[in-house]
């Protein structure tokens, strides 16, 4: 178990550049999301999807 963890961690820490951008762009998509539903009405998932893109 710890073998499978500690290759987990290498992994990640080995593609730390591309996880950063994963959730750069998750961040982004969820905040496009809740302002795109402020203005205009079920707009947050069209404003979600293109900001993710």
């Amino acid at each position: 178990m710890k073998r499978v963890f500690k290759r987990f961690i290498k992994l990640v820490t080995d593609r730390h550049i591309w996880v950063r951008q994963i959730a750069i762009a998750g961040l982004a998509g969820a905040v496009a999301w809740q302002l795109g539903d402020l203005i205009i009405y079920k707009g947050g998932l069209v404003a979600a999807i293109v900001c993710v893109l």
